[in-house]
């Protein structure tokens, strides 16, 4: 833990009361500042890029839609020339949209991916999300 790391709890510890909300004497830091890295705005929108990508994907594996990997591979380009997204890509998220594939199960693990994203923008501030239920946000 760093200097930093005890001037963010104090800081947090100070909010917290203000707000008269309970919490942990002995709070602890999860994530120090010094592995930390703060994205830029670019690279966030081109990993939000690639998990759509990654969704339309799987959504069109899932419906089985017809001539599904020429139609893919003209969006997929399209999206590639305007945000580089491959740059950003993990390995697996490459092999799958390199070799799309009709196993179900992963398909929807790749189509549900796409929930994060709006729960990435809300803690981002970039939309606002009224929360009627924490549990059941999509």
């Amino acid at each position: 833990m760093i200097n930093n790391d005890l001037k963010r709890i104090e800081k947090s510890i100070e909010r917290i009361r203000k707000d008269n909300l309970p919490y942990n004497e002995k709070i602890e830091v999860n994530i120090s500042e010094k592995n930390v890295k703060i994205r830029k705005k670019w690279d966030i929108i081109r990993r939000i890029v690639t998990i759509v990508m990654t969704r339309l994907v799987a959504g069109t594996y899932l419906e089985k839609k017809e001539n599904r990997q020429k139609k893919l591979s003209t969006i997929i380009d399209i999206f590639e020339e305007k945000y580089q997204f491959r740059q950003v890509l993990t390995k697996r998220e490459k092999n799958y949209l390199e070799n799309p594939s009709d196993y179900k199960d992963l398909n929807i693990e790749f189509y549900f991916i796409l929930e994060a994203v709006k729960m990435l923008l809300w803690v981002l501030s970039v939309i606002d999300i009224e929360f009627d239920d924490f549990n059941v946000f999509c």
